[in-house]
């Protein structure tokens, strides 16, 4: 793969107390751009590892989309075909590649991103509306949250059986000790010395795939 200069730039990422100006990087004599953000296949990355910039990004986004579901309403559209219109077209936008960046949100950027279905059926749902919950339950539509829960540990479960990605997660303890215990089958879980690692994508799905394995 031959890197063409002017589609590159530079993300540093450093939480170090006394911050050192990053040398320069260059290719073919060209400097690239250091910048605090960056877009990766439809991702954004800040350098302090956080998901603000993301989660408001896509909060724009499906907000925009919901102006579609006002107007399928318009038409007297059934409640079903609202929904399947609101499924098919808004929520995708909450869940795109969410086991990378689900696991770090905040309480406060998880509730953004919910806002927006609960929007969305105020809008199914017009004067039936009560209370969101009531609101979820009578549509059949779990919260954003579990959804994307879900889709993380479903990611973690696809990664045990790949043969091409498998390396992304620990081994499990019957692989290190060779022994058949209890938890033999479950992933060992790396050392988590920071709160942002602990919250990153592999830690998270370590843990969830544990407690899965541990439910069943």
């Amino acid at each position: 793969m031959v890197l063409h200069p002017g589609k590159c730039k530079v993300l540093h990422v450093q939480f170090s107390r006394a911050l050192r100006p990053p040398p320069p990087l260059k290719i073919n004599d060209n400097v690239l751009e250091q910048v605090g953000i960056m877009r990766i296949l439809g991702v954004y990355l800040q350098s302090d590892l956080k998901w603000n910039v993301h989660v408001n990004f896509i909060y724009n986004k499906a907000s925009q989309r919901l102006f579609l579901l006002c107007r399928v309403k318009h038409f007297r559209t059934p409640k079903d075909d609202l929904v399947i219109v609101y499924t098919s077209y808004i929520r995708p936008v909450t869940e795109y590649a969410a086991p990378v960046w689900h696991p770090g949100l905040t309480a406060e950027l998880n509730n953004k991103i919910e806002r927006i279905q609960r929007r969305a059926v105020r809008i199914i749902l017009g004067r039936d509306y009560t209370c969101y919950a009531e609101a979820c339950a009578h549509l059949g539509l779990p919260s954003l949250h579990s959804r994307r829960s879900n889709l993380t540990l479903k990611f973690a479960k696809s990664l045990m059986v790949s043969e091409q990605y498998r390396h992304l997660l620990p081994p499990t303890r019957a692989n290190i000790s060779h022994r058949q215990t209890r938890s033999a089958n479950n992933l060992d879980m790396p050392k988590c010395r920071t709160e942002r690692y602990r919250t990153s994508a592999i830690p998270h799905m370590v843990r969830v795939h544990v407690l899965n394995t541990s439910l069943v």
